[in-house]
């Protein structure tokens, strides 16, 4: 099975029996790796002698004097990006990877100004010791549950892009089943009139008769919750603007497709720009056609979202999602991507890993887990990163 970056894009090797989404592509630039790769918002204490003393020909113990400047490598970086993870300044992309790049740099100077340090980006003796003493974060973060379920509707959207081998065929059939597996019942929204949408605890304000939806009911905290998912896919009536409605509506939006070079979410051939939910530029160009950017031109709501990219280095999205939409923060808008290509064959269970684990309340640390380890790859960092939650509220009841 092909990747999931798109057709004609970069990939990597998979393994005999997995798929991964893509065909053929000129080779890109490898995905940066960990030999040890950290789980988002937790990070394993390992503090090496290099941050406070330098040996010598087996000499006595010395103060180091030089810096660890942007740029450096090895196991000095290393052991300090994990204490910056420890301290709750995460390093989503790329994690402690042994490389002192931008993401590391950007987190060196947010730890020197909580510290009241000189905000210099360098890794100096003082900032070492600083993070060698600094108090481990609590690590625990949630997506806003109770702004998510706060009017008795979750309302998500699984959004499966289009794969010029079909593929996406076989992970919507996958989705169906593994819905009504779970308890879900196709609601006919075409046949019913506004009572009865509202007898069901809808809005009818908010659906789409045209679109395919399945519901579900669950507790939060003892009140009922409706759990109402939107399908989209190659299949319905306009899957771009059924996405863009999600995007501007929906409490969580997953999408698990092709990335097309980072330019957007898909939904017909990679050689038409029609159903192209363009978020951003392509990273390569001339692979895709696409019109005008439409996150640009899509009002999102100003209420707190959930959105997850299930597609190739889905990362690319994040810096447009809080670039252009003005009224999205940090507060109002969390985003799981993934960091490198991501097999088709993990579609399915990873769509189910966000949904269930939304509706069981479980943390990011969680959620991220199970993607990780379901797209785990020898000499890979984590498969996904998330973005924003450190300032978030929600905590589950003691």
């Amino acid at each position: 099975m092909p990747n999931r970056v798109g057709s004609n894009e970069p990939r990597i090797p998979a393994p005999s029996t997995t798929s991964t989404r893509g065909t053929t592509a000129p080779a890109a630039p490898a995905a940066p790796t960990s030999s040890t790769p950290t789980t988002w918002g937790s990070a394993t204490r390992s503090v090496s002698d290099t941050f406070n003393t330098a040996r010598t020909n087996g000499a006595a113990p010395q103060t180091a004097a030089a810096a660890l400047k942007p740029g450096a490598k090895g196991e000095a970086v290393r052991d300090a990006q994990k204490q910056l993870i420890r301290a709750g300044y995460e390093l989503p992309r790329y994690g402690a990877d042994g490389d002192f790049g931008s993401e590391t740099t950007k987190a060196v100077k947010q730890f020197q100004a909580a510290s009241h340090l000189p905000i210099t980006g360098e890794l100096d003796v003082g900032t070492l010791q600083a993070l060698k003493d600094a108090k481990p974060a609590a690590a625990v973060q949630y997506p806003e549950y109770d702004k998510m379920f706060a009017d008795g509707v979750l309302s998500s959207t699984i959004a499966i892009g289009y794969d010029e081998d079909g593929n996406d065929l076989a992970q919507r059939h996958e989705v169906v089943q593994g819905l009504v597996d779970r308890g879900f019942e196709p609601l006919d929204v075409a046949g019913m009139d506004d009572a009865a949408l509202k007898k069901k605890g809808l809005d009818p304000a908010t659906i789409d008769k045209s679109a395919t939806y399945y519901l579900k009911s669950f507790e939060h905290d003892g009140k009922p919750v409706q759990s109402l998912v939107k399908l989209v896919d190659r299949n319905v009536e306009g899957p771009k603007s059924q996405f863009a409605s999600s995007m501007k509506q929906d409490d969580l939006v997953i999408y698990s497709g092709h990335a097309r070079y980072g330019s957007g979410p898909d939904f017909d051939d990679i050689h038409s720009g029609k159903q192209n939910f363009v978020i951003g530029q392509a990273y390569e160009a001339g692979h895709v056609t696409y019109g005008a950017n439409d996150l640009a031109k899509t009002k999102l709501g100003d209420k707190y979202q959930l959105m997850f990219f299930d597609g190739c280095s889905t990362k690319h999205y994040v810096d447009d999602l809080r670039r252009i939409p003005r009224n999205k923060t940090a507060d109002n808008l969390d985003i799981v991507a993934s960091n490198r290509p991501i097999s088709w064959s993990t579609g399915t269970s990873d769509v189910f890993a966000m949904l269930d684990g939304v509706m069981q309340k479980k943390s990011m640390q969680d959620i991220k887990g199970s993607l990780d380890r379901a797209n785990a790859e020898p000499n890979q960092g984590p498969a996904f990163l998330a973005d924003g939650f450190k300032g978030n509220s929600y905590r589950p009841a003691q």
